[in-house]
């Protein structure tokens, strides 16, 4: 992996390498069981992309619906948990974290855009393919300005709230990232804690 300056600890933290085998282990996997699920990604800055959720689908709100409910996806969150918390540091400040929804994908490119109104700032990304994988330092940023060269088992957490995206992707790259969701006055305001506690009571 190369990148573009120093990393911004404000904007991503690396966690861990994952070797070859693992790699091939986690894509090998992907293949054989998860890639009868994916569905051509709705996202209108991920065009050419398949994935598919793990754990809760969450609501992709726009600008004039905040009402679309949370759904059920995959029951593999487990998996993603147990990559993480085989490779996090113990002196990280992230040891503790928990995903509570993952996003699989495969393929495609990746405008630059933040995550909606679900998504808690830190996020989890497991790259498991060739891509260059870009970032803004700052918050209010309106696009990227620090770059990584990808070339399969970097696993960082980045902040989904600074304006980010995946170019030059190779057509089999996997990755896998994951969130907590967010409850923030904003989250509130749109009613991300109440649709939530609807769908579990539902389950």
């Amino acid at each position: 992996m190369t990148q573009s300056g120093k990393t911004p600890a404000q904007a991503v933290v690396k966690l861990a390498m994952l070797d070859a085998d693992e790699v091939d282990d986690i894509i090998a996997w992907l293949e054989k069981d998860i890639r009868p699920h994916l569905k051509p990604d709705v996202s209108r800055y991920a065009r050419g992309r398949q994935r598919v959720w793990f754990g809760v689908e969450p609501p992709l709100d726009t600008e004039t619906n905040y009402s679309q409910p949370f759904r059920t996806g995959l029951a593999r969150l487990d998996v993603v948990a147990g990559i993480f918390q085989q490779h996090v540091p113990a002196s990280s400040r992230f040891k503790d974290w928990q995903p509570e929804t993952a996003l699989v994908s495969v393929g495609g490119n990746i405008a630059a855009h933040r995550d909606a109104t679900y998504a808690d700032a830190w996020s989890l990304g497991i790259n498991l393919g060739r891509c260059v994988w870009s970032i803004a330092s700052e918050r209010q940023a309106a696009r990227p300005d620090f770059h990584m060269n990808l070339t399969g088992g970097e696993v960082f957490m980045f902040n989904a709230k600074h304006v980010h995206a995946v170019t030059q992707a190779a057509d089999d790259r996997w990755a896998i990232n994951a969130w907590r969701f967010a409850s923030g006055p904003t989250a509130q305001e749109r009613n991300i804690p109440g649709r939530l506690a609807e769908f579990r009571a539902g389950r």
